[in-house]
């Protein structure tokens, strides 16, 4: 019995010792940073350049409003859309589809040069009408 405690108060010591060096080891990583926000701190908003409506897909049965959050690249590119509110029902995955097609002028930071940046977009989808 005496042996075993030994060995787990040694280990224990051994955990205590090594714990310093793990979370140093974990702070000295950088955080991630992600784009600035568009229409924040000096940074403008982006602007259609080429934004078409759905022409491949068939018009959707349901009406509803898609809220993306996009990053729009230097070079106007859509990039890691994200869902935000959307209604489901398929028109998810359309607008998710549609907006890495867009092409966007992009925004300018604080001096004057195209910088990459996070903004939110809509897309609308209406009803097909009975004809």
């Amino acid at each position: 019995m005496r042996n075993n405690f030994g060995r787990f108060l040694a280990f224990f010591l051994w955990v205590l010792m090594a714990m310093p060096g793990v979370i140093m080891a974990q702070q000295t990583t950088d955080p991630k940073v992600d784009p600035p926000r568009a229409g924040v701190n000096g940074v403008g908003k982006p602007q259609c350049v080429y934004c078409p409506e759905s022409e491949k897909t068939p018009k959707p049965k349901f009406s509803g409003v898609v809220l993306l959050d996009v990053t729009v690249m230097t070079d106007g590119k859509v990039t890691d859309p994200v869902v935000v509110k959307g209604p489901g029902m398929g028109l998810n995955e359309k607008a998710l589809e549609l907006v890495r097609t867009w092409k966007l002028k992009p925004a300018r930071g604080p001096d004057g040069k195209p910088v990459k940046c996070r903004v939110r977009v809509e897309v609308t989808f209406h009803a097909e009408s009975a004809s």
